[in-house]
């Protein structure tokens, strides 16, 4: 069935803008990716992908009339859904089967793909015993481009996602990368 529900590990890596306030590779992420390749060599789907990224500095943080000094632990949680539409240059279904004939290799699957969606991000400082929450609503996009191996119980994944989340009145805008690995179902 050309339907797959694929759980990936996701690495994170700030770029552009959302380095000035977190700038550290981090391993604590997932994506949950549905995809459906009934159209041959195109898919559509979507996912929920969650990460978290954070770092420890000194820091100065002026509220008010009021400015607190101090180390800082700094967290970005994004949590991000996209539709998405997939395109390859090989047939998804043709794949799968021919890696069922036993004297046939496997055939790799190389993918290029377009989210287009919304995202929850959440900015927190810690200094000393002082917590400041910032929570923003945004529209996100994630172009990505991936690698699957179909076999007969799972298909392998690897993918490299560059999510764009615009700035919005509440919150300003962030950019990361994504490095997954993981396998559908």
């Amino acid at each position: 069935m050309p339907l797959i529900l694929g759980v990936m590990w996701d690495l994170s890596m700030p770029v552009g803008p959302t380095t000035e306030f977190t700038g550290s590779f981090s391993g604590r992420g997932f994506a949950l990716d549905l995809r459906y390749w009934g159209f041959g060599r195109l898919g559509v789907g979507g996912d929920f992908v969650w990460d978290t990224m954070s770092d420890k500095s000194m820091t100065e943080r002026t509220i008010g009339n009021a400015t607190v000094s101090g180390v800082a632990a700094k967290e970005l949680d994004s949590n991000l859904m996209h539709g998405k539409v997939y395109v390859s240059n090989v047939d998804w279904r043709k794949a799968r089967m021919q890696g069922r004939e036993s004297k046939v290799p496997r055939v790799l699957v190389p993918y290029a793909a377009f989210g287009f969606g919304g995202a929850r991000i959440v900015r927190r400082v810690d200094i000393g015993v002082s917590r400041y929450i910032d929570e923003s609503w945004h529209w996100a996009m994630a172009p990505e481009i991936g690698i699957e191996l179909p076999t007969d119980w799972v298909s392998w994944m690897v993918a490299i996602r560059y999510n764009y989340i615009a700035g919005s009145g509440d919150g300003p805008e962030q950019m990361f990368m994504n490095f997954g690995i993981g396998g559908g179902f």
